[in-house]
């Protein structure tokens, strides 16, 4: 059983793999390298700060103190004699107003506006429109920095040919984009799957499903925004910059919502304090942020050093709890763990990286780029498989228990109700205020001791589970079929007239005639009695059984006064 149990997990590992796999063969190859429809403006640069002159000529080797909000840049370079069709200047700004002229005349301005009045202006790439007669002119960009410890470096600006930027751009980022793409379609359709599950089932052991949607769809989305691949669908930087730290600001959410259920049964008073501790802390932090962004108080980028911290005590509790888990031998998923480790161990390398760059060495002349969404996607798998084996285990729990109750309330021999079905069925009556109409039919199978000593118990035992049989077949559609004792049986039926209970007596005893006929080593034959609440509308349920008994006991006398009668013994 615990093969069948693990066999969901693997399904779903090789599904996802085989995905992964197709997506990788698909996008790892391309028709020959890309051809040049670009030129880097690297070289010949003069770049002044605040008024003082950077060293250096060079943009991907420039390098200067981290720019607070006030600060200015002007870049400027001669623009190569070299000719680019459909000219557009491809410029990565950073939190910063820009305005763009070429032989000192304006051809491009954004975010003054937004700066003047303390909002963000974004980050991300600028696509400036040059003439086509571009070429030995001087072009000069003039930035004004909107936020504190903006930027480093300068991403290295390019005149590429405007139709080629986009397809040029598509096939570098061609396999995050799949992939990203993947995560909010997944997530999209698990989402609609939990829904479903968690309202119909009415079960918290969906929740867990819902989490790893919600966590699918958020870090597909903030992928894509940190990629800057969102001008497929928008070109707002402003809109591009607040989607990309409100979704990051949701993120750890509802990875540590979904160890909930797992702290709950598992977890001790500190471990469950200080869980709560943190998701509540992130909570009041997510909820703080939008609030200050939305007054104006306070924007999204100076609060990513908070989430930071906190995402660091996240990663600490969770490699706590594993670690715990591992030495009292509590731990139940490797899969699960191992996806965490793979997880954390890409979150702190880009954590790390990015803020050393940023702060330390301030080295890198480009935008940083992390690999934190592979150790996601291997997360996400992980996940995946971990809920499996948790509602494959909760699905044969069920399975087991059903089978318990069903052994509790089946007789084995026939598969009918047995006593104790019948007893509750008798509650039930009993306890509807509307009173019903129903009956109560009670069976006594006749000549069960002659077939026992005569051809054995084992015949015997056919001989009943012939009856009730018979009894099952005639009467099962309009009720209870149950078997209360060795040779006694019991009828329930639910709103059935008169008329129709004797039809349904006629039709039972042709059927055993029928049966004796095929055995005629038999003699089956039942005596019985019929109760009916619409003729006894005092009597409570149990009431009519006793008084269909005793209808039965006097039928089973008539029975044997006229056996008696037909052999001449009086």
């Amino acid at each position: 059983m615990k093969n069948r149990r693990e066999l969901p997990g693997v399904l779903i590992l090789l599904f996802v793999s085989v995905i992964l796999l197709g997506v990788v063969a698909l996008t790892a190859f391309h028709d020959g390298e890309m051809q040049s429809h670009y030129e880097e403006l690297d070289e010949g640069w003069l770049v002044t700060k605040n008024g003082e002159v950077c060293p250096g000529t060079m943009m991907n080797t420039l390098v200067f103190p981290l720019a607070d909000r006030g600060d200015t840049f002007e870049l400027e370079t001669i623009l190569p004699d070299r000719s680019i069709a459909n000219p557009i200047l491809v410029f990565f700004s950073v939190h910063s107003t820009i305005t763009v002229e070429l032989d000192g005349e304006e051809i491009y301005h954004y975010g003054q506006e937004f700066y003047e009045a303390g909002k963000l202006t974004g980050y991300g790439y600028q696509c400036i429109n040059l003439p086509e007669d571009y070429e030995g002119r001087t072009l000069c960009v003039r930035l004004t920095v909107c936020e504190d410890a903006a930027f480093s470096s300068f991403d290295t600006p390019q005149i590429y040919d405007a139709n080629w930027y986009v397809k040029d751009y598509l096939k570098e980022n061609r396999i995050p984009l799949i992939i990203n793409l993947f995560l909010v379609v997944f997530g999209i359709c698990m989402l609609g799957v939990a829904l479903v599950f968690t309202f119909s089932a009415r079960s918290t052991q969906w929740l867990k499903l819902l989490w790893v949607a919600l966590f699918s769809i958020d870090i597909g989305l903030w992928s894509i925004c940190s990629y800057n691949l969102t001008f497929l669908f928008f070109d707002d930087l402003r809109l591009k910059v607040l989607s990309e730290f409100g979704l990051l600001y949701l993120l750890p959410i509802s990875v540590f919502a979904y160890f909930y259920e797992d702290m709950m049964r598992e977890g001790g008073r500190v471990r469950k304090g200080v869980y709560w501790g943190i998701l509540a802390l992130q909570i009041l932090f997510t909820l703080s942020a939008y609030i200050l962004q939305m007054t104006g108080l306070c924007r999204f980028p100076k609060l990513l050093k908070v989430q930071h911290l906190i995402m660091g005590m996240m990663v600490i509790y969770l490699v706590w709890m594993f670690v715990s888990d591992i030495r009292h031998k509590r731990l139940k998923n490797a899969v699960l763990f191992a996806g965490v480790v793979v997880m954390v161990s890409f979150a702190v390398t880009d954590l790390v990286r990015f803020n050393v760059e940023k702060y330390i060495s301030m080295a890198s002349g480009r935008r940083y780029v992390g690999g934190f969404s592979i150790g996601v996607m291997i997360f996400i798998v992980s996940m995946m498989i971990d809920f499996s084996r948790n509602v494959t285990r909760a699905l044969y729990d069920a399975a087991e228990g059903e089978a318990l109750k069903k052994l509790a309330y089946t007789d084995a021999l026939t598969g009918l109700a047995n006593r104790r079905s019948c007893e509750d069925a008798f509650d039930e009556l009993d306890a509807d205020t509307q009173k019903k109409e129903y009956a109560v039919a009670v069976f006594d199978l006749n000549n069960l001791k002659q077939v026992n000593d005569g051809l054995g118990h084992e015949e015997g035992d056919a001989f009943i589970k012939s009856f009730g049989d018979i009894l099952r077949e005639v009467f099962s559609g309009d009720g209870l079929v149950g078997r209360t004792g060795g040779d006694e049986f019991l009828v329930i039926l639910n709103d059935v007239p008169t008329e129709k209970i004797n039809m349904l007596i006629r039709q039972m005893e042709e059927l055993i005639e029928k049966k004796n006929r095929e055995h005629l080593h038999w003699n089956l034959s039942t005596a019985y009695g019929i109760g009916e609440h619409e003729k006894e509308p005092e009597k409570s349920a149990r009431q009519l059984y006793k008084l269909a008994d005793e209808r039965m006991y006097a039928c089973k006398q008539e029975m044997k006064q006229k056996s008696a009668a037909s052999n001449g013994v009086f």
